[in-house]
Formats: C-alpha cells, structure tokens, sequence
C-alpha cells in the first residue's frame, strides 16, 4: 500500500513539474491571453526604439538566426505614457531592459576569414552619443514580447471567418513606428474588404514593417541632419538592402501625402531619407554585400551570423559592418528603387544632391561595371579572376560558388552584369541573371532622370548607356525556345521564345523561376510585357516547363531551390496578382494566400503532445487551457508536422483551437497545411498589403468578393 502511495505521489509530483515547467520543456513563450486594441488611430507620433526585445528566433530555412547572439538593446529616452484610451494588454515573454551601446566602426580592409574582424557577442560596444538620437523616437516599454514568439502564436480577437484567423499586430504602445497615414488606410481598406479572413491578412500584414521592424532611426554622428533609419527583415536583426527597399515600397501609395523634407519630420518621408542615407553608407563600404549590421550611432551590438563567419570572401570585409557578404546584383538595384520610389512620391531632388547619395550611385556604377568582365580574357585566353569571389562550408550547393569562389564561367561581349547570388540569397548556376539584370536596367534609367535633375548630366548619360547595353544583352542573350506547356499548346507543338531565368553567353540557359523578386513573373514590374514576356508568364506557371512550380493538395505556386520541391512561396502568388488583369486568376490567387496563413506549425517532439493531450482527457477544463492546445501542437510555431492535432472527444471545437496565425510565411508545404517557413517575414507582408492597396484601385469589386 505504501508502494503504491508513493508511486501515485511522484506521478502527481510529475505531473504538477510538467505544468509549472512546461514552456522550459516545449520552448514557447508563457501563453497569456490577449486582447487587442480596440482602436489603432490614437497614437500618432513617429516612435522608433533601439529595439529591446532580443530577436530569439528559430533558425530560418533562408537566413540563418544566430541562436545566443547579441541581444538588442534600448536608447534610454523618456517614454511616452500609453493613451487611456488603449490600456495596455497583458504581453508574452517579456525581455530585461539593458543599457544601451553603440558600435565601433569597422576597418572595411580587414579580412572575415581574420578572427579578429569577428565581433565578440559578450563585449560590450561604447555608448552612443546622445546627440544621434532623435528626440522624437521614444522608447518601446521593456515588458514588450519578442516578436519572433509572438507571431507564431495566435491572439484574439480572432477574425470570425472560415479560417478564424489571429489578430498579430503588438499592442499600440510596443509598436516600433505609428504613423497615422497608415492606421487611417488600413481602416479605409477595411470599408473595402467584405471577407473577415481577408480583412484580417490586410490588418496584420500591412503594417507589419513598421509595427516590428524599424528598430532604430536617428542622426549621423558626423552630421546632425543625416537621417539614418535601421530597418530589419523581420526574425533577422539585420539589415538587407533589398529587403529594407521592399519593406518601405510597401508604403509608397501614402508617400506623396507625407512629404514633410525637414530633418527628423515625424513622417514615412523621413524613415524613406534615412533608408536612402544608411543604404547609401553601406554600399560605400561593402559594395559587393548584401545585409549589414545596425549603425554606431544606434547602440545596437552587432549579431553573429553563424553561418557567415567562416565565409571566405574577396574583396574582404568587417564583420562588425557587414552581416552577410553576398554579392547580389538586385541588392544594388534596390538602392536605385528606393531612390526612384522617394523623388517620384515626393519630387524632393535636393535630398539627392546631400550627403552620399552620388558617391553610392557612381560606386554602384562602378561595381557592376566590374562585374561584366568575363571569365577568360579574349585577347590571350588567361583566365581573368573575378573582382569578387565568395567560399562557404555548406552542405548545401546553393550556399558556395565553384571554381574557388568564382562562380560558373561567362562570356565576353554580352553587355550583361554577373550576379553571384539570387534573390534568395542561393548562387546562381549560370550568373548572367536575367530578372536582376531586367531590374539594374530598369532602374538605372529611372534613376538617371533624378541625376540629370541634380546637374549631374553626364552620369546620367553613363547611366542610361549602361541600361542601354543590359537591354541589348537581354535581348540577344537572354532568351530560348521551348515547346509551349500542353495545356496551352491546343494540340500544336511549334516552339515560342520565353526568358531564360539564367544564361552563360556560350549557349547555356536555365529554364525556371523562383519565388523572390526580381523574378521572371515579376518581369511587367520592370517594364517587360511584350509577347516574350506573356510566354515566360505561362512557362513559369507550368509544372511542365518550370521545375520550382509547385502543386499539391493544400496549395500550389512558384517556390525555388532555397526551401526545395514541395515548398510553394505566397510572394510569388502576390506577384502573380500585381501582374495580372484576369479577374478569375487573381479571385484563386487571393483565396490560396489567405488559406495558406493558417498554418500553425507542430513542436518537434508528438510524444509530448501526445503525453499532455492523454493527461488532459479526464479534465476537460484543463484541455482548453492554452498551454494544452500548445502540446497538442495546435499553437506551437515549429514547422514539424508529425502528429495529427487532437480535440477533447467531450467538447465541441471551440474558435480559439482553430485559430491560425494570420501573417504571409516565407513558404508554405503545398500537401500539409500546418506547415510553413518563417512566421516573422515582414518583406513578403509588406507586399500583400501593397497588393490590397493595388487592388483598390484597380480592382476594388475583388476586394468586394468572399473567400469563405
């Protein structure tokens, strides 16, 4: 008797350290309830803090996350006190408030492969100067969530349709920017919208860049009119010239209304200025990079990007400036689109003739001229070694170039520029990109008009030459001859010219697309829409002629070799509705994206899941509690689906366990709904709002439509 006591003592004694440390034992963040905001309009001052909640995230399939890296810290400003009329709601997993530090600045000749060029995670950068910061940015309250936890799980209130979608945005006072402009569009846009579930997409996405992702923005120390803005990808705390230009474009329909020019200007314009001025700065010290770390002036320490810190890289870099140094020919075009992007909203030239801006658009020239130089030289057949060449220890291809970092041979004479990386961060196969060389072309035509307008005359004449040439070697280079896909073909065989996705200039041409923009589908952005064009749409959205177009059960679409066959991309959905004008497409495409938010991943462990749900059944009560559904895997943020969820065979379903998350993934599985990539991706959220926005003024009855 007294055996069985004892045993029946421990086991409840488990039990009990099983639920007071159950978040220790899952890895999830403490699941208290939330309650949204009942209104987003009150606050409207520009607040950008220096990011205090460590960006502890799981590792991304796209960017490696360093687990244990550099924690975010504060700028200790006076706060802001939260408006009555939105007490605060009760938060997830609250971080320590710290001290802030500022970044020393790097010595760009020291080699990354030196140990020393690799700052130290536990040493502590120096204090900022207190005259970088701007006056107007208060900082984000210390009991904030981190982000990261907190977009992959659900929060109410949910959204009442087909798939109950989770209310996503911070409560308004650990928002990182609010900016009225924006809050009043997204009330706008939702008199437009008659789906919930659609509705609720557009609330989470839209605004999800500036709710979570402009973690600094101030002054140059040298100079107390330079604006600087510190712009992240989301689950990464570094800065990505192409997706910091993507972020921001997002909000260009409301630019040309915000056009405040005065430094510090509580604006979108100003954040746009301070992109513009910190891209500006990276690109003169790192040319050939593609992401960077958070300015001295910020006080933000540096993260470790583990997978970078081996990379063997010419020319070479610091680590302290640079994140990740792959060379990316689209990463140079963004600068020119965020250029163009600004003057066309705004039609302020004078910001471009201050600072840096030139001396960045005549490097970039610089850069990519270099980069057209071919692989032997045509006079004597020596083998040219290339101005930039990168090795990575990878047991993934896409991750490292061949030929000791060289990259795959090119011919001489195609007027086309070599890109080593897509935009996906994968090498490429044959570096003649065609959709990157489609954008730099693109862009620097438009970019050049802002020259001319500055006096700079004869670099815009460069400019357009150089875009000239680019156009003449897409032309002639850039395109192949396929048999049509069957299901267009209408019982003919006869060949068509579509875009080759990559070529080499010696004949070797990569029929495919992927995901990420520049893409061939993305090809009407960039002034492409002639018969070639319309061709290459159908090839890229044919399993028959496109490798990386993905089918299956729950979805379907364009994915790529980063994530590989079975993973389809929503962004590559949201280009194919920007680029379209068939009503029924974009209905399909509309209803797939909002479907493909719901999933809410599985923890890696099912015999935990299934360990709580059987001690859950003789207590109904406790099976609705939040922690349960979370080892049932019903509201965990991994992406390992090994288990079906479970339901409680003496209750009913209740809203709250078939909520999803809401937000646009990375990528999506096309056979298994709760899988998904990256719940924290503010580049491909970004987009779909600037897709509604498209919508409702191209299409408003679509937006008009129901998706349940």
């Amino acid at each position: 008797m007294q055996r069985r006591t004892r045993r029946l003592f421990y086991a409840l004694l488990g039990l009990t350290l099983i639920f007071v440390f159950r978040n220790q034992l899952l890895g999830v963040p403490s699941l208290i309830p939330f309650t949204a905001p009942q209104s987003d309009q009150d606050l409207q001052v520009l607040k950008t803090p220096g990011s205090p909640d460590p960006l502890d995230s799981p590792d991304s399939p796209e960017r490696p996350h360093t687990p244990g890296s550099a924690q975010t810290q504060a700028t200790p400003i006076p706060q802001i006190s939260p408006n009555p009329s939105n007490p605060p709601s009760p938060r997830l997993d609250a971080p320590q408030s710290a001290q802030s530090h500022a970044a020393q600045l790097p010595q760009t000749s020291q080699s990354p492969a030196d140990p020393a060029t690799h700052p130290n995670p536990a040493k502590p950068p120096n204090p900022p100067n207190p005259e970088s910061q701007s006056p107007l940015i208060p900082p984000t309250p210390q009991d904030c969530p981190k982000y990261a936890k907190y977009a992959a799980t659900p929060h109410g209130p949910f959204s009442g349709g087909k798939y109950n979608l989770s209310y996503q945005r911070p409560d308004i006072h650990c928002r990182s920017v609010v900016i009225q402009e924006v809050e009043d569009t997204i009330a706008r846009i939702n008199t437009t919208i008659k789906d919930p579930d659609l509705s609720r997409v557009f609330t989470n996405s839209f605004p999800n860049t500036l709710d979570t992702t402009v973690k600094w923005h101030g002054f140059a120390a040298n100079d107390s009119t330079e604006e600087l803005t510190f712009i992240i990808t989301g689950d990464i705390p570094a800065m990505w010239l192409r997706d910091s230009a993507n972020q921001l474009q997002s909000y260009l329909p409301l630019l040309s209304n915000n056009t405040t020019t005065s430094p510090g200007a509580s604006s979108l314009s100003s954040l746009y200025r301070g992109a513009l001025n910190l891209q500006a700065r990276y690109i003169l010290t790192a040319p050939f990079c593609n992401a960077f770390q958070p300015p001295p002036e910020s006080g933000l320490p540096p993260p470790t990007d583990s997978a970078a810190k081996n990379d063997v890289v010419t020319p070479p870099y610091s680590n302290e400036t640079v994140y990740e140094c792959k060379y990316e020919l689209d990463s140079l075009a963004a600068f020119l689109q965020l250029s163009t992007d600004y003057h066309t909203a705004t039609g302020d030239k004078t910001f471009f003739a201050k600072y840096n801006w030139v001396a960045a658009v005549e490097l970039i020239l610089a850069t990519a001229d270099s980069m057209r130089v071919p692989t032997y030289d045509t006079d004597n057949g020596t083998a040219i070694k290339p101005p930039y060449t990168f090795q990575r220890a990878s047991k993934n291809s896409h991750n490292t170039l061949p030929n000791s970092g060289a990259g795959s041979p090119v011919a001489a004479g195609t007027g086309l520029v070599r890109s080593a990386f897509r935009p996906s961060d994968d090498s490429t196969v044959f570096q003649f990109l065609i959709p990157a060389n489609m954008m730099f072309a693109h862009y620097l035509n438009t970019t050049s008009a802002i020259v001319d307008a500055i006096g700079e005359t004869e670099l815009g004449g460069k400019m357009r030459a150089f875009a000239a040439d680019i156009t003449e070697g897409i032309a002639e280079y850039g395109t192949t001859r396929i048999t049509p896909p069957s299901s267009d073909s209408k019982g003919k065989a006869e060949e068509e010219t579509i875009y080759a996705y990559e070529v080499d200039g010696y004949g070797g041409k990569h029929v495919m697309d992927d995901a990420n923009v520049p893409s061939l589908l993305a090809a009407p952005l960039f002034g492409y829409n002639n018969t070639v064009c319309q061709a290459t749409r159908k090839a890229a959205l044919s399993a028959e002629r496109n490798p990386y177009f993905m089918r299956g059960a729950v979805a379907g679409g364009v994915g790529g070799p980063h994530n590989g066959p079975g993973w389809a991309w929503p962004m590559a959905g949201i280009v194919r509705i920007l680029t379209s004008d068939d009503d029924a497409e974009i209905v399909e495409q509309l209803g797939e994206l909002v479907g493909s938010t719901r999933g809410l991943g599985m923890p890696p462990f099912p015999s935990l899941r299934a360990l709580f749900a059987l001690f859950s059944l003789p207590f109904p009560c406790l099976y609705r509690s939040q922690w349960v559904l979370v080892a049932t895997g019903q509201h965990f943020p991994h992406s390992h689906s090994l288990t079906p969820p479970l339901t409680h065979p003496s209750l009913p379903p209740t809203p709250i366990i078939t909520s999803p998350l809401g937000l646009i993934h990375e990528s999506v599985h096309t056979s298994d709904e709760a899988r998904y990539t990256r719940s924290w991706f503010a580049w491909a959220n970004g987009l779909f709002g600037q897709m509604v926005l498209d919508l409702a003024q191209r299409k408003p009855d679509v937006l008009g439509r129901s998706f349940q």
